[in-house]
């Protein structure tokens, strides 16, 4: 006789189930754990292909707010004027970790850069002047998570903290 087919089968169809459940507990896990994480905002302002504005830590509730809270504070940075953004946004989003500052641990970060109009009526607006801010290598920064207001005054670029590496969950 034969060797029946049945016992081969079973055991493959067994082991295939239990792998695929395993999979779906861990991807939902993970879904779980990336929801339960703190979300910030870090946007970038871009003139002539060089920042000009940048925000860090804006406390962010949600995926749908990106762009609106990215132009707040875009606004607000620019004295209430409005800037001239392009139709050309970028946006990342991944896990960051920190660990030697206050804000210690992993959390969700987006990352936003609006590219800037090369339009000389920003500076006619009362707003900034970003032809002189990026021919200098200045940009306006604001960290949210320290407190402060955004600065009135223009820092060099080198003196800005690096965004954050951004990692899925699993490397984590």
């Amino acid at each position: 006789m034969g060797f029946p087919l049945w016992e081969i089968f079973d055991p493959v169809v067994t082991v295939s189930t239990l792998t695929v459940a395993l999979y779906v507990w861990r991807n939902e896990a993970i879904r779980q754990v990336e929801e339960l994480l703190e979300r910030r905002l870090f946007v970038e302002f871009l003139f002539n292909g060089r920042p000009v504005i940048r925000c860090d830590h804006a406390p962010l509730f949600g995926e749908g707010d990106i762009r609106a809270l990215a132009q707040q504070i875009g606004l607000q940075v620019n004295h209430r004027s409005k800037l001239n953004l392009s139709c050309n946004i970028k946006c990342r989003r991944g896990i960051a970790r920190l660990w030697a500052s206050h804000l210690e641990g992993a959390f969700k970060a987006y990352i936003v850069s609006f590219t800037l109009w090369e339009d000389a009526s920003a500076t006619k607006q009362g707003g900034l002047d970003f032809a002189q801010l990026a021919k200098d290598g200045k940009c306006y920064y604001w960290n949210v998570s320290a407190g402060d207001c955004p600065d009135d005054k223009p820092v060099d670029l080198t003196g800005l903290p690096p965004l954050p590496a951004l990692r899925s969950l699993d490397d984590l």
